[in-house]
């Protein structure tokens, strides 16, 4: 596999289900061409191999606008309006010795480490003010996914430090500016625990009795998962 080449989280190995398979990319980055390809082996004298490709292209919801989401539980995700990222900072562990009767100092120095900074998000409502809160409680790695204008892309980080204040003195106003100390950091291991609007109303839309639910999902963690709406 390629260096270039990332598989789909829960899409490496998958079983097929009637002859398909539906599959979700909840980190796919926006606004570039993403090149999907899917293989199917069939077992056999002689195997067979079959691969399929399509490439898909994800727009932004409107200028400023960002997903921000916990990577393995995308049912939190945030369609967030991104207010700032200015400034971006890369520290490098160095250390400088001044030596007796050398005028250069000896310089030890490490590789320098990743992206932090601040991000500000805005909230409209307070049931968004809430929401994001919500996201930020656990401390798990969170996935902001911006344009190309942004400069960084998809931005796997930990928010160490979250603010939030009012945009104005008036109390009944709704609206907060929320800023976000993040350090960048890798993509977190594990499968996914949620699908986003997965809800128990797709399950009685999409499933003709229990034994249709029990025939198409093998576990619960798998109805919490993939709406049955689409598979």
């Amino acid at each position: 596999m390629g260096s270039d080449t990332t598989v789909i989280r829960d899409g490496e190995n998958a079983a097929l289900n009637n002859g398909g398979w539906i599959g979700f990319d909840y980190e796919a980055p926006l606004g570039v061409d993403m090149f999907y390809t899917a293989t199917f082996t069939r077992t056999g004298n002689p195997e067979t191999v079959t691969t399929n490709s399509a490439t898909i292209r994800l727009e932004a919801k409107g200028y400023g606008r960002a997903w921000i989401s916990n990577a393995v539980d995308p049912a939190s995700a945030i369609l967030a309006w991104v207010d700032g990222l200015d400034e971006i900072e890369r520290p490098a562990e160095v250390g400088v010795f001044d030596m007796v009767g050398r005028t250069l100092p000896v310089v030890v120095t490490g590789t320098r480490g990743s992206r932090r900074g601040e991000v500000r998000i805005n909230t409209e409502t307070l049931d968004d003010r809430d929401a994001l809160w919500g996201l930020l409680e656990n401390g798990d790695v969170l996935l902001l996914r911006t344009t190309r204008e942004f400069g960084v892309g998809n931005l796997y980080l930990v928010v160490q430090k979250a603010t939030e204040a009012r945009v104005t003195r008036l109390g009944m106003f709704p609206k907060r500016r929320f800023s976000l100390e993040f350090v960048e950091t890798s993509s977190p291991i594990g499968r996914l625990v949620s699908g986003r609007d997965n809800t128990w109303q797709q399950v009685l839309t999409g499933a003709a009795d229990w034994q249709a639910v029990k025939t198409q999902r093998a576990t619960w963690l798998d109805v919490y998962r993939t709406p049955f709406a689409v598979g």
